[in-house]
């Protein structure tokens, strides 16, 4: 996994290979660990797509880890999920997005 930009102090290198999601607001974002925590930062999701490629961008506000990815559901003809470990977070998938987002996973399982 690719280095993170430099946050003072904040994100050790073990909490940056627990990352199991990512969501944006604006030039904010907020970072949720494996272990339970969430930490805020004042980066752009563009900015974590450069240095998080194998993160998967599924919507303009949410990128994940696809190795804490446990299933995909369809809810409606145009609502798919992604569920995510540890707290079955539920993510959803932008629909121009979701031929791209399978094929990742596909290829990453």
């Amino acid at each position: 996994m690719a280095k993170l930009p430099k946050f003072p102090g904040k994100l050790s290198l073990k909490q940056q290979a627990s990352i199991v999601r990512i969501s944006g607001s604006g030039n904010y974002s907020l970072i949720y660990l494996q272990d339970g925590q969430s930490i805020l930062f004042s980066y752009s999701m563009k900015c974590y797509e450069d240095f998080l490629p194998n993160f998967i961008r599924t919507h303009k506000q949410h990128m994940v880890n696809p190795a804490f990815v446990t299933s995909v559901r369809q809810l409606g003809p145009k609502e798919v999920y992604l569920v995510m470990l540890p707290q079955k977070d539920v993510i959803p998938i932008a629909r121009r997005r979701i031929n791209e987002v399978l094929r990742v996973l596909i290829n990453n399982r």
